[in-house]
């Protein structure tokens, strides 16, 4: 019995013999099950090897159910390893269960819940931060960034990013005037320095070298990139590339004569049925609205009270208002309004979407209302953050959050010239 204990009693000094691969971060990528079934789950987490522990890092998105806003918090925890007489292999507990970790190779590690795994991955080349977290927050407080092809200067992506003192980063399309809000953090773990958005995967930072902030994007989608982010007002105003945008936001349509128009059209195009108004049909309301949707399917609206939708023949319906036919031209995901039959029509993207790591964002314009809609919907919360500026001069006008389909959070209702006019707010 007493050589069985003293046994034991060595067990741990000889697993722990193993050499543990404690240089680098690890970035965490997939989510599987115990069959091997890959999860779709978006994972913001990290960790540092120690000698007898790991310390794990994790980005965590929280509901303020005061405001109706998602903040960045992030978690910090260490946990102890224990040694196994298995090779590589170490066991440690989290929030009161026994995990495993297990060493694959020097370059990837997993570890094993009850219902899953979760796989990590060494960051190549990645070295610790030349810069304290100081001077990179003096760096991009009051500065408008781009990311930029080093060194072309050729601007990448769509947005510009600028960083401001309360914590909130404004995102711009470089295209167009419209613009949002969110968090963002710059935050120091084991040597590394991150800076995280919102709207935006991790970026490790890793210099500065005068006007280009130089990192590594960790997308939990993909191997980690080279990214450089460029002051906005360093780059030059001409001859440099600019972003392009794969459908302009509004579109211009030719005017000609109608007869014109309606001689190009084939016999397929004419007897093509559509969904329209019944109003339309029945009581010869002027069309004033047309969506022509992403599936390519039409439908044709007017002002007045709507009484549901009626199949008709494009024949029909330009036998009825001939104006229409040089709008049966638009490209699909285009909207067209007009304020009178005898007016032109104003054609724009009725829906443009981009794609974040949380949200989707979306743009839509109104001209009956001289309204321009910016739609922040998270993809993991019922939530959903509404901008409202007017079309015209682009001057936000209201903001309001919907969370579980009910308005919560402060809704803000602003004058014409952008000033706060009125706050409501809502009940939890």
């Amino acid at each position: 019995m007493k050589s069985f204990l003293l046994v034991l009693a060595f067990v741990p000094v000889i697993c722990f013999s193993h050499s543990l691969p404690t240089d680098g971060l690890w970035k965490g990528y997939i989510v599987q099950d115990l069959d091997g079934n890959e999860r779709n789950e978006k994972r913001q987490d990290f960790i540092v090897v120690k000698e007898n522990s790991i310390v794990l890092f994790q980005f965590r998105e929280l509901l303020s159910m005061k405001t109706g806003e998602i903040l960045i918090k992030t978690n910090v925890d260490t946990l102890p390893l224990q040694a196994t007489q298995q090779e590589s292999v170490y066991s440690l507990s989290h929030n009161g269960r026994s995990l495993e970790l297990r060493f694959i190779n020097e370059q990837e590690c997993k570890i094993f819940h009850p219902a899953f795994v979760l796989t990590f991955k060494k960051i190549q080349n990645l070295q610790k931060s030349k810069h304290s977290i100081e001077e990179y927050e003096n760096f991009l407080i009051d500065n408008t960034l781009v990311e930029i092809d080093h060194p072309t200067n050729e601007i990448l992506g769509r947005l510009s990013y600028t960083y401001l003192k309360n914590g909130k980063a404004t995102y711009k399309e470089l295209d167009s005037k419209s613009s949002w809000q969110s968090d963002y953090r710059v935050v120091e773990f084991e040597g590394y320095v991150f800076l995280k958005g919102i709207t935006s995967a991790p970026i490790i930072l890793q210099d500065i070298d005068k006007h280009i902030l130089h990192g590594m994007e960790v997308d939990y989608r993909y191997d980690p990139a080279e990214i450089a982010l460029c002051e906005l007002d360093v780059l030059p105003k001409e001859g440099g590339s600019k972003p392009v945008t794969n459908k302009p936001f509004e579109i211009t349509i030719n005017q000609r004569p109608h007869q014109e128009c309606l001689s190009e059209l084939s016999a397929d195009q004419l007897a093509a049925e559509m969904d329209i108004a019944k109003g339309i049909t029945e009581k010869q309301i002027p069309v004033d609205q047309v969506q022509h949707s992403y599936e390519c399917n039409w439908m044709f609206f007017h002002e007045k009270k709507f009484d549901g939708f009626a199949k008709a023949t494009v024949k029909s319906l330009l036998e009825m208002d001939s104006s229409l036919c040089e709008i049966i031209a638009i490209p699909c995901g285009y909207y067209a309004e007009r304020r009178s039959k005898d007016e032109d029509w104003y054609v724009y993207l009725h829906e443009e979407r981009m794609e974040t790591d949380s949200s989707y964002i979306i743009k839509k314009a109104f001209m009956w209302n001289n309204t321009y809609r910016v739609i922040n919907e998270h993809k993991s919360k019922d939530v959903v953050y509404y901008e409202d500026y007017s079309l015209d001069k682009r001057i936000l006008r209201k903001t309001w959050t919907y969370l579980n389909g009910k308005e919560a959070g402060i809704t803000r209702i602003y004058d014409e010239s952008g000033m706060l006019r009125k706050e409501i707010q809502h009940e939890r």
